[in-house]
């Protein structure tokens, strides 16, 4: 029997460890994209490539190269440390079922789909946007912790992505919104699960959640400048407009991170305490 299961794991371990490298080769194969679809080469990936682009809008190809690529490398380092977190961590900080927690990780997409909607586009800059969306995003981190959390706001704003015409960075995007929510959760819960339940240092509770925002919002906005960055560049941007594309962006951003940071605490105390009180959860 303990043989059987060692064999188990032990398949299970090379399954997601094969899974780890085909990200890496698959955000290498994009990244290689953009060189060649400019290049004059004719031998068999440039002709395929410019095959591919041929009749199409360059610069949407190159979009979905550097955001792939990009989703492909951020993806597997981020599994890669999911590796050794999920034999460490208590994920489950509602002290519920696995179905019930996954309930809440599926109302919390819903929510993180609504916030998104409901924003305010501006005209430049591509995908920049002012609006809700991150508040439910660190909000889940905070709810239902980093596994459950990061699922929710990765899962809410690929569909946004989707459902509005940004498929071409819906990959991404549930990469970086996971990681958002996935490290506000881990930093306010802890490795065990319990640094939130712990009634006896309220206010050392607050200060660790209000860390625990900030550095999971400052997470997401290094990785979304980086690769905003990175397309840039690699699209062929000038640099003057680049620069004014960047400082668009990063004005933006900042001013996304503390619209989360600020509504998601307050809500997150709110809904909390409204759920020990019915005993839905947080009463383990």
């Amino acid at each position: 029997m303990e043989q059987t299961k060692q064999k188990s794991s032990l398949v299970r371990a090379v399954i997601y460890w094969i899974i780890v490298a085909l990200c890496i080769a698959a955000g290498i194969m994009f990244l290689n994209m953009l060189p060649l679809i400019h290049s004059n080469s004719t031998a068999f990936p440039a002709n395929f490539l410019k095959w591919i682009a041929a009749g199409k809008d360059t610069k949407l190809i190159n979009s979905i190269s550097s955001s792939f690529g990009y989703a492909g490398i951020l993806g597997a380092i981020l599994l890669a440390c999911l590796y050794f977190v999920f034999k460490k961590v208590n994920y489950n900080v509602t002290g519920k079922s696995s179905t019930v927690n996954l309930a809440f990780t599926g109302m919390l997409a819903a929510l993180v789909l609504v916030g998104y909607i409901f924003t305010i586009k501006l005209p430049i800059a591509g995908k920049a946007q002012i609006g809700f969306g991150n508040v439910f995003c660190i909000f889940s981190g905070l709810m239902i912790g980093p596994i459950y959390g990061g699922l929710a706001a990765g899962l809410g704003s690929f569909l946004y992505d989707v459902i509005t015409g940004w498929a071409d960075t819906c990959v991404l995007t549930f990469v970086t919104k996971f990681v958002m929510a996935f490290v506000c959760g881990a930093i306010a819960w802890g490795i065990h699960g319990k640094l939130l339940n712990d009634s006896a240092k309220q206010k050392k509770q607050i200060v660790h959640t209000i860390v625990a925002a900030v550095i999971g919002s400052v997470c997401y906005s290094i990785l979304y400048l980086t690769h905003g960055y990175i397309e840039g560049i690699l699209v062929g941007n000038a640099a003057k407009a680049l620069d004014t594309i960047m400082n668009v962006k990063l004005a933006v951003t900042i001013v996304n991170g503390l619209i989360a940071d600020i509504v998601s605490i307050p809500l997150f105390y709110a809904i909390r305490a409204a759920l020990k009180r019915s005993h839905l959860a947080f009463n383990a």
